[in-house]
């Protein structure tokens, strides 16, 4: 799974990888 385009797709991930 291609977190990248999930990130694209999903701002959910965005937040998650600004917390990480």
């Amino acid at each position: 799974m291609p977190y990248e385009r999930c990130d694209e797709d999903n701002p959910s991930f965005a937040l998650l990888r600004a917390l990480n």
